[in-house]
Parts: structure tokens; sequence; C-alpha cells
């Protein structure tokens, strides 16, 4: 509920030195939890986001492999429980020597995709709302936080989280 989040946030800015300024806050943020409802897309346009932010997140893990002296054999797309994804093959990683660099493969399309986001709410926080720039800030912010927090790095799910956690631990294979 919108007002029981506004109570308790608004107890925090109570030091604000305008009640304008908190007042413009919780009108941007008031629909922070629906992404469409803040970035004025469609289901096709969210859809075609959210493939590009997994393509960029994937070409990160490639790069960071490349940065280490491996080798990217393959990038592709496919069909994982019905969703299209894509994957960047970094098994090169494996060989290195050091943990810290299979470390930074496996955490560099989770950290590129906070960046990405990060980035983005910057821009958002900025623009003229209603402006193009604005919903697609505010669209690929709320995609690669969410997408990056709930699901790539949760390390219940088998994706980056999970080997993130596995290598940090020294455990092949939880």
């Amino acid at each position: 509920n919108m007002g029981l989040y506004r109570e308790r946030v608004g107890a925090l800015t109570v030091v604000s030195p305008s009640t304008q300024a908190r007042d413009a806050v919780f009108s941007r943020v008031k629909n922070f939890f629906l992404i469409s409802a803040g970035s004025g897309a469609d289901f096709f346009v969210i859809w075609i986001a959210a493939l590009c932010i997994v393509c960029i997140h994937e070409m990160a893990h490639g790069v960071a492999c490349k940065h280490w002296g491996g080798e990217v054999h393959e990038m592709g797309f496919l069909l994982m429980f019905f969703q299209p994804c894509f994957y960047c093959n970094v098994n090169d990683a494996w060989t290195f020597e050091s943990r810290a660099q299979k470390l930074w493969v496996t955490a560099a399309g989770g950290f590129t995709e906070v960046l990405l986001g990060s980035t983005c709410v910057l821009i958002w926080a900025v623009t003229e709302p209603g402006s193009w720039v604005h919903g697609m800030c505010y669209l690929v912010f709320m995609l690669s936080l969410s997408m990056t927090l709930l699901c790539n790095l949760n390390p219940l799910i088998k994706l980056d989280g999970y080997y993130i956690l596995a290598d940090l631990i020294r455990v092949e294979n939880l």
C-alpha cells in the first residue's frame, strides 16, 4: 500500500528542508514497482529491452574472459524453460590459475547490469517525466536491477549467483 510506504519513508524525511522536494520525490516513485506504469512501454518494448540487457550481460562475461586470457568459443541464443535467452560459453575461465579471475568472469554480467541500471537511475532522476529517455531509463533500470538482484545473483537458482557462491566456498556442484 503506497500510503503505508509513504508514511514510513515520510518519517525518515522529516528533517527534509522542503516538503515540496519530498513530495516531488514521492510523486516520481509512486509507480516504482510497476515497470510498465513508469516507462509507458508495452509488453513488446519491455521484452525487447530485456533481451538487449541480457545480451549485454552475456557479452560482459565474454569480455571478462578475454581480458583474463581466455577464449570465448561461442555465444548464442537458446530457449530455456520456453523463454528465449542468450548464453556465452566461457569454459576457459575454469582453466585460470587465479580464483579471483574466475570470480570476475562469473560476476561480470551481474556487475555490468548493476552498473547499467545505476546509470539509468541517475539519468532517469534528471530527465523530464514523460520524455522517451525518462521512460526508457526507468524501464532499463527496473529490468536490469530486478533481473540481476532477484534472479541472476540469487544463489538458489543455478545462474551466476550459484556459481559465484560455489567458487567462493570452493565447492563444485553445490
